[in-house]
C-alpha cells in the first residue's frame, strides 16, 4: 500500500458519479467535484442521515437508496428482527459484517434519478 492522500484526493476529484455503501468511506466524498452525483446505498436497518446533512451543505447531488428487504438479517439470525434490536451492542458487530444485497428493480429507480441529475448538473458551466 504505497499511496498517499494526494492520490486519493486526486482520484475522488475526478469522479462525477459515485455509487457507495453507507459507511465511513463516504467521507471521501468531500473530495468530489462540485455538482458530482452520489448514490448512497443504505442496507436494511441503516437509517443514519449524518452524511446527508453534510452533502446538503455542499455542492454535491445526493441520491439515497434504502434497501427494504431484511432477507440478509433473517438468514444470519434465523428470524426477523426490529431495527432497534439489530443495533444493540451485542448484534452491532455482526450486522456491520453482513453482505449488502439490493433489489435491482428498486435500485434502478435511484440510478435513473441520479442519471437525470448528472445529465442536468454535472458539467454545467
Amino acid at each position: 500500500y504505497d499511496r498517499d492522500i494526494d492520490f486519493d484526493i486526486s482520484t475522488f476529484n475526478n469522479i462525477s458519479l459515485l455509487v457507495a455503501i453507507h459507511g465511513g468511506g463516504l467521507m471521501n466524498a468531500m473530495f468530489l467535484p462540485d455538482q458530482a452525483v452520489m448514490i448512497e446505498i443504505h442496507p436494511y436497518g441503516v437509517g443514519d442521515t449524518s452524511y446527508a446533512e453534510f452533502y446538503n451543505r455542499s455542492a454535491l447531488n445526493h441520491v439515497h437508496y434504502y434497501e427494504q428487504s431484511d432477507d440478509v438479517i433473517t438468514e444470519k439470525f434465523g428470524r426477523k428482527m426490529s431495527v432497534e434490536e439489530l443495533w444493540r451492542n451485542e448484534n452491532k458487530g455482526m450486522v456491520k459484517s453482513l453482505p449488502v444485497k439490493i433489489s435491482l428493480d428498486k435500485f434502478r429507480v435511484a440510478v435513473a434519478a441520479a442519471r437525470e441529475i448528472w445529465r442536468r448538473d454535472c458539467f454545467r458551466s
